[in-house]
């Protein structure tokens, strides 16, 4: 209804943030362009915080869609699991399913596939969002 009131070409408000939508104000490309580096020079851990409404992850979606072929982003949301239920969710995201319960041996097929991406010049990026 409001699409054709206000005559947008796309519905705003769908469940998925678009970073089509994105209104880039300066501090929000200078933590972008922050996070895009921190990335590509292979630090190992960030993290963003906010207030709830603030667009955390709006932002991680503008992340994502910005970021070149070799890195695989995996986007875990709400990741309120074991350790060892989540590897097996990033080992499933990596087309590596494992039927191996122990955490131990679940981590040496992470480690494996994380192996075999440097082998590739690739990085992993693991996105826990809340």
């Amino acid at each position: 209804m409001y699409t054709d009131f206000y005559q947008f070409s796309e519905k705003p408000f769908e469940d998925n943030p678009d970073p089509i939508f994105l209104y880039s104000t300066a501090s929000y490309q200078e933590i972008l362009v922050s996070i895009l580096r921190w990335i590509k020079e292979d630090h190992a851990f960030a993290v963003i915080t906010g207030e709830p409404g603030v667009g955390k992850t709006f932002f991680i979606h503008t992340l994502v869609s910005r970021l070149d072929e070799k890195i695989a982003p995996i986007f875990v949301p709400n990741p309120i699991i074991t350790f060892r239920d989540l590897l097996r969710q990033i080992l499933l995201v990596l087309k590596q399913p494992s039927r191996e319960e122990m955490e131990t041996a679940l981590f040496d097929r992470f480690t494996g596939v994380l192996d075999q991406m440097m082998a590739q010049d690739k990085t992993l990026l693991i996105i826990l969002d809340e």
